[in-house]
């Protein structure tokens, strides 16, 4: 199977300039949908939208499905809608809902009227999940049974209904109502007496999440049961879906951008955005929170101005204790973050983790400390100095490791993502905090420096 190299997409475009439209082709059939996809996002817009058209009916709906959102849209904007209709009818009914909700609302409304009726009520109900839900990612495909079937009639049930839901992963049971009664493994159920009611041989007690529950719950439950699939209830305990491990293993990476992201104080929609304005007014309001945290830091500077007169040398370790401040409260803060995330904490062992971030600050603190001492002492020919500036520092990594494990608890608390704690935030508040502390102890200390 070919590999997507720069020589293979010089070769695609040298290509397309020929018009040799029957060459790509066959080398677009050899290709996995995978590499198909990443050939085209690796192409321009013109050219992108050329190879697209050489696809076959087949393979176009798996290729859609794996090229990266923003390029997606690109190339389905300019379809119409009895173009895009085979591409849905290829998608489990999660990915369709997926591809219709990047559609602008007319052709996406057009898609829907050359839809069948059923299909169209299904995704139109998809789509009013939040996309962040169990309900806005799961598939509505999912094998299940009635529990008053005998394991003959079961079996059939599956056969019939096996290339309409096509793969799966458990076959659930429910009752006539409906609602979610457990799953049966298919070998039990082949092995079963041919006349055996399902009921009887049925696995209650399986793991399932209602519409309303949040994608990194799922996600967390997933992870911590090793599940390749996990059911999906609506608030009646009824079966409507199911979320499959590949879908799970996307919330895991869109989780863990996004957190990326607003820790860096940015946006995950910089990569699609191609207006550099548009790029400023996701970047400016988080730099603009750092401005004012540096303008607070001259402030509190500015109110230390007769220590720095006296003594000049205490100027020299500001960058010092603020790099520190940060930097200490960014690794708390990361820690914890990732930590609520995963489910390993919870808010309320707030004082647990408390206690073993003070200890690890008390550790790193004092060997920072005893390194910059020894270093100050050796460079200003001042014990003295060395004993203030390390003492100043020793305290910084406490107060700041303490809060950047405690502002995330907080937000948690009040329901704020977490991952707001770091960047901007956590880093600019003790920067000003380490310094008022340093600066305070030294004003403290200044007749006894002179």
């Amino acid at each position: 199977m070919e590999q997507i190299t720069h020589d293979f997409v010089d070769d695609v475009r040298d290509l397309l300039q020929r018009e040799r439209t029957g060459l790509i082709q066959n080398l677009l059939i050899d290709l996995h949908p995978v590499d198909t996809a990443e050939l085209l996002e690796d192409l321009s817009p013109d050219e992108r939208r050329k190879v697209f058209e050489l696809i076959s009916d087949e393979l176009v709906g798996a290729v859609v499905r794996e090229v990266e959102q923003h390029k997606r849209k690109d190339l389905l904007d300019q379809l119409a809608p009895h173009r895009i209709i085979p591409i849905v009818s290829q998608l489990n009914s999660d990915d369709a809902a997926d591809v219709i909700a990047e559609l602008p609302t007319s052709l996406a409304e057009g898609v829907f009227r050359l839809m069948e009726a059923e299909e169209a009520v299904e995704l139109r109900k998809l789509l009013e999940y939040p996309d962040d839900s169990a309900g806005g990612i799961m598939a509505t495909e999912v094998m299940s049974i009635r529990q008053e079937l005998t394991a003959r009639e079961a079996i059939d049930e599956i056969r019939r209904r096996s290339a309409e839901i096509g793969e799966f992963y458990q076959i659930y049971v429910v009752d006539d109502a409906g609602r979610l009664a457990g799953t049966i493994p298919l070998h039990t159920l082949v092995a079963a007496d041919p006349d055996r009611k399902v009921a009887d041989v049925v696995e209650r007690g399986v793991m399932a999440v209602r519409t309303d529950t949040d994608q990194e719950e799922v996600a967390a439950l997933v992870s911590k049961y090793d599940l390749v699939s996990i059911a999906v209830v609506d608030a009646f305990g009824r079966l409507v879906g199911r979320i499959t491990i590949d879908d799970i293993v996307d919330v895991i990476e869109e989780e863990a951008t996004e957190d990326i992201h607003r820790m860096a104080g940015t946006s995950e929609n910089e990569v699609a955005e191609e207006s550099v304005v548009r790029i400023s007014g996701l970047r400016l309001p988080w730099l603009v929170v750092g401005l004012g945290g540096g303008l607070l830091s001259a402030y509190v500077i500015s109110r230390y101005e007769v220590s720095f007169k006296e003594l000049l040398v205490l100027a020299f370790f500001v960058p010092v204790i603020a790099a520190m401040a940060g930097n200490v409260a960014v690794q708390s803060s990361a820690i914890v973050i990732r930590a609520l995330a995963t489910g390993e904490l919870e808010v309320a062992e707030i004082w647990k983790q408390l206690v073993k971030e003070v200890g690890v600050a008390l550790i790193n603190g004092a060997v920072c400390g005893v390194i910059l001492f020894a270093v100050t002492s050796f460079w200003q020919d001042s014990y003295r100095l060395g004993i203030v500036v390390s003492v100043s520092l020793a305290a910084v990594v406490l107060v700041a490791s303490t809060m950047g494990a405690t502002v995330p608890f907080a937000l948690k608390r009040f329901n704020v993502d977490p991952a707001l704690a770091t960047g901007p935030f956590v880093t600019t508040s003790n920067d000003v905090i380490g310094l008022y502390i340093y600066l305070q102890i030294a004003t403290l200390c200044l007749s006894w420096l002179k």
